[in-house]
């Protein structure tokens, strides 16, 4: 090999090439594992392509068809467990408790006594009350029926789940369900009825967290002040109302069996409009009641034999109804939808005793339909305040709701007949010397009587099954 020198490569010369062909800067001898032989090009078959390139040696195996089993019955499952518990974290984490919309609560008049004339709904008739209030058959048959381990288990039971699941499935259709009734309040106030896996993730997870947030009682008496009974009447106290005439806490035991097999269907155990439907669902509800040790299967019996009884949906005659009207308009132009849904309690100038004597004197005098109309109306002159504002007698006696006749002289600074509160305490009326609304005439050719063409806004008596 001939070396050549060059400045720079300290004292080094460069490799020429030789006549052999060698590259330069080759050995000039040959190594021992060196052939002479060019290698051949690797082939490309053996790489391996795709995700397996970052998979270690080792494990490549794995990846082989005999190794099936393992992939199905292990790795799929522990990946699908892992994913799925990633992702219902995450959904915890983002999901939170929505704001309670405020519940639609009935209005209520009273005169200046205090004894109440009518209510106001539209669309909702509810009167929250406390839990304290409810009966205790009504909330052991409403647990009994909806959710017997209440207290045992949490927001979500999982138990319940595959019980009610297996139930629907021996049986071929839909007869018990898996949700809690912390679940069935977050269903009816939060998220809806819609029918989808992410509406139930939700569900569960609002419910969990609110179990959280409140006690099992507190969440039970949201419930049985929110839940459906049918006839527009929701909460306990609205349904005993509607169907009996009477306060929650006066129901008795059949009652509070027959209220609580309406909450699963309403339209189909309507104890007024289906009363076989509803007797064999109240008797449902006595056997649970047995099942789950709150009565004895005697008593159950004994309560199993006796019929559906209600007052039935029969539209009762509201006393005053020309000033309930005007009320009515009255309170919707200052306060707009609250006058139905707003809970007020409104404490009106009306003497129920004079309206009563005032209507019997106009029935004395004009006793047929055919006589002419006749009105007056009673004003405190001290006050002026109206006490009584009768119609013809026929005309009262057979209209449920009525229309009142404009007053004809109406001043700026008179007073309203009626002071209004949101909250349970009624505010004596005290207005001063001041002109009245009302025409001072004591008998005028009024509007005829209608009933009132807004649908769902009827002010009626409180044995009015439908609006009280």
């Amino acid at each position: 090999m001939a070396r050549t020198g060059r400045r720079g490569t300290g004292g080094r010369g460069d490799v020429t090439p030789t006549p052999s062909g060698r590259p330069p800067g080759a050995l000039w001898y040959r190594p021992k594992h060196d052939s002479g032989k060019a290698r051949p090009p690797r082939s490309r078959r053996g790489r391996q392509r795709g995700f397996r390139r970052f998979v270690p040696h080792r494990l490549q195996r794995l990846f082989q068809r005999k190794y099936w089993w393992l992939w199905v019955f292990v790795i799929a499952p522990c990946v699908l467990i892992l994913g799925t518990m990633a992702t219902l974290v995450i959904a915890y984490e983002t999901i939170g408790i929505p704001d309670t919309p405020p519940l639609k609560q009935t209005t209520y008049l009273y005169d200046d006594k205090g004894h109440l004339i009518t209510t106001l709904f539209r669309g909702e008739d509810r009167t929250p009350v406390p839990l304290s209030e409810m009966p205790k058959n009504l909330i052991h048959a409403v647990l009994a029926t909806e959710d017997a381990g209440y207290y045992h288990h949490g927001a979500v039971s999982p138990v319940a789940i595959v019980r009610a699941a297996w139930a629907d499935v021996t049986h071929g259709s839909y007869v018990q369900g898996g949700s809690t009734i912390t679940q069935q309040y977050v269903k009816l106030v939060y998220t809806g009825s819609e029918q989808s896996i992410f509406r139930k993730i939700k569900e569960a997870i609002i419910a969990i967290k609110l179990e959280h947030k409140y006690t099992k009682n507190q969440i039970l008496e949201k419930y049985l002040n929110t839940v459906y009974f049918g006839h527009g009447a929701y909460g306990v106290q609205a349904a005993a109302k509607t169907y009996w005439g009477i306060d929650a806490k006066d129901l008795s035991l059949v009652q509070d069996a027959t209220l609580a097999g309406e909450i699963n269907a309403p339209s189909l155990y309507d104890a007024i409009d289906h009363r076989t439907a509803a007797k064999q669902r109240r008797n449902f509800v006595l056997q649970r009641m047995v099942d789950t040790g709150y009565i004895t299967q005697a008593k159950a019996d004994a309560l199993a034999k006796k019929p559906v009884r209600t007052i039935g949906d029969i539209q009762r005659v509201v006393p005053a109804p020309y000033f309930t009207e005007y009320a009515r308009r009255w309170l919707v132009a200052k306060y707009g939808d609250a006058a139905y849904d707003g809970g007020l309690r409104v404490q009106t100038s009306l003497d129920l005793n004079m309206e009563r004597d005032a209507e019997q004197a106009v029935r004395n005098r004009l006793p047929s339909k055919h006589d002419p109309w006749a009105a007056l109306v009673a004003i405190d002159p001290r006050t002026g305040q109206v006490k009584a504002g009768p119609r013809s007698s026929w005309a009262t006696s057979t209209r449920p709701s009525t229309r009142i006749a404009r007053p004809e002289a109406r001043s700026r600074r008179s007073p309203s007949p009626l002071r209004t509160t949101r909250t349970s305490r009624r505010t004596p009326i005290g207005t001063g010397r001041r002109r009245s609304r009302f025409p001072t005439r004591s008998a005028t050719r009024p509007i005829p009587p209608r009933a009132s063409t807004a649908r769902g806004r009827r002010a009626t008596t409180p044995t009015n099954p439908q609006a009280r």
